[in-house]
């Protein structure tokens, strides 16, 4: 069984009842960071910035730190001096009473720290939920307290025997895996569903953007636009994993591009 610490909170002072009262667990009002911790810093640390300020923005809600996230995770957190690597789950929720309108803006946080490990093994089959589909809406981008199209998809992935699962939207265009980015290579090009399709706005989607190299395209495709020249892969920011088959279709499987990816993110 993982470990899990608590290593920071705004509400070390609440009593359980005034968590289960609070707006996050009454009304998922909320969202959350997953960050990879290690060596001293966190990993794409600019891009998780960027998507937690949209996400308070698109809220309204102010933040819970006087600094930056990084420098709030390197300096004012003493739990994490001593610590070679670790996953951290940053969940912001808004304080305050109301039911479905709020109240205010004040935000109140905890910061959970687990273990992690790289996550770079090829995946051998994966296949396309078809009973929960992802919609395009303001909040779509980052991650909510309410995650119920994903929970209910890796619950369909898991009575089938699988890992993962890959998400659509209703009009069957891939969108995203259940915690990952989706990229499809296809003769010298790189490619992406568009966030319109309702997937994660991911912190590797943004280092690619942000980069160009190689340059990152938008595109809508479906499972059965795929051909065994393409090559698919998830990545996030634990790591960038090659699918070797999506349902009935064998891809491309060479590790090249895949690899020099890897050195790219995750190297640097």
């Amino acid at each position: 069984m993982a470990e899990f610490r608590l290593i920071d909170s705004s509400v070390f002072q609440y009593q359980i009842l005034d968590l289960i009262l609070s707006r996050g667990f009454q009304y998922g009002d909320g969202f959350f960071e997953s960050m990879l911790y290690s060596d001293g810093k966190v990993r794409l640390a600019g891009f998780h910035q960027e998507r937690m300020n949209e996400a308070l923005e698109l809220l309204g809600l102010s933040s819970p730190f006087h600094d930056s996230l990084t420098d709030y995770l390197t300096s004012k957190i003493p739990a994490l001096q001593n610590t070679e690597s670790c996953r951290l789950k940053l969940m912001i929720w808004r304080k305050g009473q109301g039911k479905y309108s709020p109240t205010g803006s004040e935000a109140d946080f905890v910061l959970i720290a687990s273990p992690y490990e790289e996550q770079h093994a090829p995946i051998s089959t994966i296949r396309v939920s078809n009973k929960y589909f992802l919609d395009q809406h303001p909040t779509s981008g980052f991650k909510t307290m309410s995650s119920l199209a994903y929970v209910m998809a890796g619950k369909e992935a898991a009575e089938q025997g699988n890992e993962l699962i890959l998400l659509s939207n209703k009009n069957g265009f891939l969108a995203e895996g259940l915690s990952s980015n989706l990229f499809l290579f296809r003769k010298g090009q790189l490619y992406t569903p568009p966030l319109t399709s309702g997937c994660i706005n991911g912190v590797v989607r943004r280092w690619m953007l942000s980069n160009n190299d190689p340059m990152l395209n938008d595109l809508w495709f479906k499972a059965d636009d795929l051909k065994p020249e393409d090559q698919l892969f998830l990545a996030n920011a634990s790591g960038l994993r090659v699918i070797q088959q999506l349902e009935q279709i064998k891809l491309n499987v060479q590790e090249d591009f895949a690899e020099q990816l890897r050195e790219k993110i995750y190297g640097s």
